[in-house]
């Protein structure tokens, strides 16, 4: 595995370029759609705009208009969910958050949703869960119908200080602390607060907590709760009539129509009344509850499989995996990226909190590569990787999509790798020959000149200490022996770094170790 200091090509991912996708991109389906890095917004086909930042998601009904953008530097990931997979669908357009420990949980099921990838019992209708991680659910109004205008969900600021103070008011939306009381538990100033806010989700505080308060009892009026009185209360009206004065402008219909056509109510406890006096950690109270724990990632297989015309770049998220492809085993560690080639059988499994992730497919003609060749990716990648899976599997893509990219990429990261092997010149010219050699290790591609060939030869004993021949040998060695020591049969490493037959690179590499390649093989599995 490479580290972020393994030289300067491909050790840095690319920018990341904002991505859109159109309104009737498989608009019968749900729509469950979530920020992994950066932001990220929805509009409906009302108009309506939904901007998300990191860990904020928007579940979208079927055959609801939606159309889809990422900001630079951002990754969101849409996953589509066919209406006959539920047998309860949500038939709102509902907000959610993904806590930190459900991000690799959702991965999964991202990688469920378009790969052969499975497990036991698994089901789409286990994403509802990230959903209604928070409060009651939601539920159908029979008889009453949406309301013509149905306002957008709180948003969370993304400001940290004025995320703390939502946080808590979404937990308890009875306080009534002052902004300054806020600012002072939050270590911030009003002034920098009532700004977060106004910037972050275009209300000011008061009108933020004023919706927040809203949101949370139609939630208890939608779960059963018909007391009015009491859920004025609970989410901190000081009376009744203003509660429902307040309730009947943002939705267009009283309260007590909702209660009149709830399910049966859920148990939950009143709202604790908090002094200024409570720490910031007293308000927003245990958030280490059983909702919001890591949820395990379940071990994972893809049964045998055999494309004949496609070539997928398999990509170890998390953990530690296996694969099987033709006759050769692989274990891959995180950061790990392996080619299962078209035409060859394969086969995958990933224990439990492991995680693969396909970031691209090539189809024969433009795939050049004919053997599981695999490379490295430190953590810097991952963002980005993902960003590369969703433009290749869905439709959220930036403008400048070129489906080759993956193997460009691909081919720059296992170059980079190879150059750490053997000393790189600093020269330019003879920089930009060395790294054509890596590439594919192939000398089709070198000065044919004797005199290119003697200035070379020149600059590459002077910056390296070997002449052009030996720098080409020793690179051709130490990549074998990466590749023996990976079990990788001698046939296969032959014709990999570039000898026609098993022979010639048997007796190359015996007389470079000193030792046959398949005894160093043995030795290198033996000793690990």
């Amino acid at each position: 595995m490479l580290d972020d200091s393994a030289g300067s090509l491909g050790a840095k991912p690319p920018p990341i370029p904002p991505c859109q996708m159109a309104e009737r991109w498989s608009r019968g389906e749900h729509l469950l759609f979530w920020v992994f890095a950066g932001h990220a917004s929805v509009r409906l086909a009302n108009g309506e705009v939904y901007p998300l930042g990191a860990g904020e998601g928007l579940w979208v009904p079927a055959d609801t208009g939606r159309s889809l953008r990422t900001e630079a530097e951002s990754v969101a990931i849409p996953i589509l969910i066919q209406p006959g997979n539920l047998t309860s669908p949500l038939e709102h357009v509902v907000r959610f958050d993904v806590p930190d420990g459900w991000r690799d949980w959702l991965v999964q099921h991202y990688v469920h949703w378009f790969s052969p990838v499975t497990r036991r019992g698994y089901t789409p209708a286990e994403m509802l869960e990230v959903v209604s991680i928070r409060g009651p659910k939601r539920h159908k109004r029979t008889g009453l119908g949406a309301p013509p205008n149905p306002p957008a969900r709180v948003l969370l600021p993304r400001s940290p200080s004025a995320r703390l103070v939502a946080r808590a008011l979404m937990r308890n939306p009875a306080l009534d602390h002052t902004v300054e009381q806020w600012a002072a538990l939050v270590s911030s100033s009003p002034s920098t607060l009532r700004r977060d806010f106004i910037n972050d989700t275009g209300l000011t505080f008061a009108r933020w907590r004023a919706r927040c308060r809203l949101s949370r009892a139609e939630d208890l009026l939608a779960a059963g709760h018909d007391d009015i009185g009491w859920v004025a209360h609970n989410v901190g009206f000081s009376s009744r009539n203003g509660f429902t004065r307040a309730f009947r402008a943002e939705y267009q219909h009283p309260p007590s129509s909702v209660a009149k056509t709830a399910d049966v109510p859920t148990p939950l406890r009143s709202p604790r009344p908090a002094a200024f006096g409570d720490g910031l950690q007293d308000l927003l109270g245990d958030q280490t509850t059983s909702s919001t724990d890591a949820r395990l990632v379940p071990a994972t297989a893809s049964p045998p499989l055999k494309f004949e015309d496609e070539s997928v770049l398999l990509w170890t998220y998390k953990g530690t995996s296996w694969a099987r492809i033709g006759d050769q085993e692989f274990t891959r560690s995180r950061g790990d990226a392996i080619w299962l080639i078209a035409g060859h059988p394969h086969e995958t499994r990933s224990a439990e909190n492991c995680i693969d992730v396909p970031i691209g497919s090539l189809f024969a003609p433009d795939m050049p590569i004919r053997a599981p060749l695999r490379t490295s990716f430190t953590p810097s990648w991952d963002a980005y990787l993902l960003h590369c899976s969703v433009a290749s599997y869905t439709m959220l893509r930036p403008d400048s999509y070129d489906p080759l990219h993956v193997l460009k990429l691909f081919d720059e990261q296992l170059t980079a790798q190879r150059a750490t092997v053997v000393p790189m010149p600093d020269d330019p010219v003879a920089r930009t020959a060395a790294t054509a050699f890596l590439r594919n290790l192939r000398t089709s591609e070198w000065p044919t000149s004797t005199t290119q060939k003697t200035t070379l030869d020149g600059v590459f004993r002077r910056e390296t200490g070997m002449t052009l021949a030996a720098w080409q040998r020793a690179a051709r060695m130490r990549i074998a022996c990466s590749l023996l020591a990976e079990g990788v049969k001698p046939g296969s490493v032959a014709s990999r770094i570039g000898y026609t037959n098993l022979s010639a690179f048997s007796h190359a590499f015996t007389r470079f170790y000193g030792v046959s390649p398949r005894k160093f093989q043995r030795g290198a599995i033996s000793s690990s």
